[in-house]
């Protein structure tokens, strides 16, 4: 019998017969062979046998290794009519046999125990793991398309031959739909086929694509049939969709119309009352028109003659030390307790002599100000309590000033923000600073740009007072600012009364028939006592307003009494228009008796109107249930449904004229101030030789010097130097950076604050309407100092679009201001020092006629906090190398525990 395995070729005789390596998938079988010979049709079952050998090594010892044989049968083979071809399927094979991916197998063949074929040495084939075909997922064609498709393997090439492979599609009966022409891409990593037409099939059908190998098969992919594009799928949306917009559009249309007529109905008393509008705006330009061209003599001439009302030296340093106190600790001597007084007062006088040694002092605030606790209200209060603890030796602080100074600067440079230096005060030696220069410049003020300042203050407050000013809410027809502006249409009476003085001469005084009972008393004052300082003035509360209305009889008004006009819950505080009062009234200003007067007695002058919290303590109800209005009621909330023109409160820019009108009547005022804070012109005290500086005889007057042939005083010089001299040397080029430093350290820092703020040189009492005014002033001047240019637009605030242009005016002039300075003869240390030792001096003789700083309870209040932080203080003198001053700082703590 000859046998052939295909596709091998016949030999003679079995024993000569070579097999190729074949390929069989041993998990599953079914790989086909085919066995070609004569008579196979006699044979009762056939079988295909593999005989597999492993080998066991159990012992590591190769010649001890165990060979085992398996042995795998096929079922029944077939066989063909003339018994000269025979099929064979191959077996599933084990697959705990396969310790690689593939296996060496022998073939046999069982035929009705001819035993010479159960094992065909020479016919051996190579068994392969099962393959892995890559799923490539849902793919989309056409029924119109020939479909090829790509399937990869996953995880190396493929070991069986493209005849071995069949690629099925189902659901699909029809022919088009096998996958035909199976072909091995190049490395036998991917093959190929092709399933042909799909047309009939139904677009959105779904075909599952499942290779075969045997009896192996995995599901790699599947098919989406989609049909050709029907143009109606985009022609209906775009249709239906402007159907929507022309149904949108038509509903639009109605919608406008019927708020249209709606409209018609109201729209004759619109008309009427945009021309109502349109009136009241050209009224307010014409009278704006008018105060332009008020005389400014007006507002100076009451100050001829006159000394300006300054504070004394004491309660000027102590409203910019410690603002906000009338009294303070270091007005008044220690208060010490009997049975450790002396101990207490040997602590005191070491720790100062410790203050004296400028490495301790230095290390005790850098030691306060490293501690995490150590607030910027403790900072504050530090700075100015050392500034009193040394304000006998100005020429002292100065050296630890510079030194907290260049440190604060070293690190500001570090930080990479040089230009936010002294913007703040947020270290003790930004507090100290803003201290040095109120001691240093306090002559030059009263001397200097006092008066300047003063005219300023007055010209605004009189300005202001001109019209109505609503004691409630601090707002008043004239006031620069737009958030403090009457804008409410009313009809005012100019009354010119006079006012019985204490010599009993008739003084004139104008008035409002708007103006409260204690607003009238405040302008007589003012125009009986002009300049004398408010604290040498009668109380607004001890005096009564009496108008005389024939030699022996007169009549008492009061804010507040049994004729006041009640409206529900709302009380109208009383005005001259309320008694009758007409032009040509006679009044005198009367000491109250004991008796109180009837009812609640409201003396909101405008001077005392200091915070929005008097604004909302007047809003809010009284025991009683009452709240109290003045000009206007102040609503909690306003009715949305009323007409935006019946509402009589109109937009703040329809009175911008009337703005522009009483900026332009204090510009004068305001530029006098400028100048003289920013002018290096000779001042017609100022020597011109550093030997003349200084009085001859000391105590006899204050030692006011200035810079060579200027102006400028010397310790605005010396610390405009100081400042080039740190950029210099901490090589900084930029104009910028150096021009902030000395805006943030005197312009900002001293002359803004003092302008702002005149009740801290004047004896005087400051509205919460003139600071909302001196505000808008101190922005332009905060403005004008800056170095950057800022485009301003239609959007801007209107204080700044008010000043603009005077902006940029003084921007021009501070730039000079500073270049100036800059070129004047530098002061040097030894003269300096000896000014400051003079002016100490100075001050500490005022003091001790007129009371002042102690400087034992200063210390003593630095001593809280020494205690506090007294063992970090400790350690860092310690560190330093000081223990001799340790142990001092030690016994000090120690006693005043």
């Amino acid at each position: 019998m000859s046998l052939l395995f295909f596709p091998l070729i016949l030999l003679s005789s079995p024993s000569s017969m070579q097999v190729p390596c074949l390929h069989s998938i041993p998990h599953r079988g079914g790989t086909e062979y085919v066995v070609l010979g004569q008579d196979f049709d006699i044979i009762q079952e056939p079988r295909l046998l593999i005989h597999i050998t492993t080998s066991n090594d159990q012992s590591g010892n190769r010649r001890k290794r165990r060979q085992t044989v398996d042995i795998f049968k096929s079922k029944p083979c077939t066989t063909d009519s003339g018994g000269t071809r025979m099929m064979c399927q191959a077996p599933p094979i084990d697959p705990a046999l396969f310790s690689t991916r593939q296996l060496l197998a022998v073939l046999g063949l069982e035929l009705d125990g001819v035993d010479s074929l159960l094992r065909l040495d020479n016919y051996t084939v190579t068994l392969h793991s099962n393959p892995s075909f890559q799923n490539f997922g849902k793919q989309s064609f056409s029924n119109t398309d020939n479909i090829r498709l790509t399937i990869d393997s996953q995880g190396g090439r493929f070991e069986f031959t493209e005849e071995m492979v069949e690629v099925l599609i189902t659901p699909c009966s029809r022919e088009e739909c096998v996958c035909e022409d199976v072909t091995f891409q190049p490395g036998n990593s991917s093959l190929t086929c092709l399933v042909g037409t799909t047309n009939g099939l139904r677009r959105g059908s779904t075909l599952t694509v499942t290779a075969h190998i045997g009896s192996y098969n995995q599901t790699v992919g599947s098919i989406d049939i989609t049909g050709p594009i029907n143009p109606v799928v985009f022609i209906v949306p775009i249709v239906v969709t402007f159907l929507i917009i022309v149904v949108v559009i038509v509903v639009i249309l109605l919608v406008v119309c019927y708020r249209g007529r709606q409209k018609d109905s109201r729209y004759k008393e619109l008309i009427v009352e945009m021309e109502k509008l349109e009136s009241t705006v050209a009224r307010e330009c014409k009278l704006g028109f008018a105060e332009l061209q008020t005389d400014l003599d007006e507002l100076t001439g009451d100050l001829s003659g006159h000394r300006l009302p300054y504070r004394d030296l004491k309660v000027y340093l102590l409203s910019a030390l410690f603002p906000g106190y009338k009294d303070h600790a270091v007005l008044h001597p220690v208060q010490l307790p009997i049975q450790r007084q002396i101990s207490s007062q040997k602590a005191i006088k070491d720790f100062h002599d410790l203050c004296m040694d400028k490495k301790v002092l230095l290390l005790f605030i850098r030691t306060l100000e490293e501690q995490r606790n150590f607030s910027i209200r403790d900072k504050s209060l530090v700075g100015s309590l050392l500034m009193v603890a040394l304000h006998n030796r100005l020429d002292y602080a100065t050296e630890i000033l510079k030194t907290l100074l260049y440190d604060l600067i070293t690190k500001a440079i570090n930080k990479s923000s040089p230009k936010l230096l002294l913007r703040r005060t947020e270290s003790v030696a930004e507090k100290m600073l803003t201290n040095w220069l109120h001691f240093c410049l306090h002559e030059y003020i009263v001397e200097q740009s006092g008066k300047p300042q003063y005219l300023l203050y007055r010209a605004v407050k009189s300005q202001l007072e001109k019209g109505p000013i609503d004691v409630i809410t601090g707002e008043a027809r004239y006031s620069l600012s737009e958030h403090k502006l009457i804008r409410q249409k009313m009809d005012v009476e100019v009354l010119s009364v006079t006012v019985e003085a204490d010599d009993g001469l008739r003084v004139p005084v104008k008035v409002l028939s708007c103006d409260t009972i204690s607003q009238v008393k405040e302008k007589l004052l003012d125009a009986i006592y002009k300049a004398t300082p408010v604290s040498h003035r009668p109380s607004l509360t001890t005096i009564d307003l009496e108008q005389i209305t024939s030699p022996r009889d007169y009549s008492i008004l009061r804010d507040e009494d049994t004729t006041t006009v009640m409206d529900g819950v709302w009380k109208k505080l009383n005005t001259l228009q309320h008694y009758g009062v007409e032009d040509g009234a006679a009044f005198r200003l009367m000491k109250r008796n004991g008796r109180a007067p009837p009812g609640r007695t409201y003396d909101y002058p405008a001077s005392l109107i200091s915070s929005h919290a008097v604004r909302n303590r007047a809003l809010s109800e009284a025991e009683d249930g009452t709240r109290v209005w003045h000009l206007f009621k102040q609503h909690d909330t306003e009715d949305p449904k009323r007409s935006p023109f019946m509402n009589k409160k109109m937009i703040t820019e329809v009175y911008l004229p009337r703005m522009l009108s009483t900026k332009n009547i204090l510009q004068k005022f305001v530029s006098d101030l400028f100048s003289s804070l920013f002018s290096v012109q000779v001042s017609p005290t100022s020597p011109v030789a550093y030997a003349n500086f200084f009085p001859t005889s000391p105590g006899t007057q204050p030692p006011i010097s200035y810079a060579p042939g200027s102006a400028v005083p010397m310790a605005v010089k010396y610390l405009l130097d100081f400042l080039d001299d740190s950029a210099e040397a901490a090589q900084i080029s930029e104009k910028d950076v150096v021009h902030t430093w000395k805006n943030n350290a005197l312009a900002l820092r001293f002359w803004v604050n003092v302008m702002k703020n005149p009740e801290f040189v004047f004896d005087v009492n400051k509205s919460h309407t003139v600071d909302a005014c001196l505000s808008v002033i101190a922005g332009a001047f905060i403005d004008g100092c800056s170095y950057a240019d800022v485009k301003l637009t239609i959007d801007s605030p209107t204080s700044k679009l008010l000043y603009n242009k005077e902006v940029q005016e003084y921007k021009v002039k501070v730039r000079q201001y500073y270049q100036n300075v800059a070129r004047l003869p530098r002061i040097p240390e030894d003269v300096m020092q000896s000014y400051l030792k003079q002016l100490s001096e100075h001050q500490a003789q005022v003091f001790r006629k007129t009371g002042g700083f102690v400087v034992e309870s200063a210390l003593y209040e630095l001593l809280r906090y020494a205690n506090k932080y007294s063992d970090q203080m400790l350690s860092n003198l310690r560190n330093a190398g000081l223990d001799a001053r340790a142990q001092v700082f030690e016994s000090v703590v120690r006693a005043t525990m």
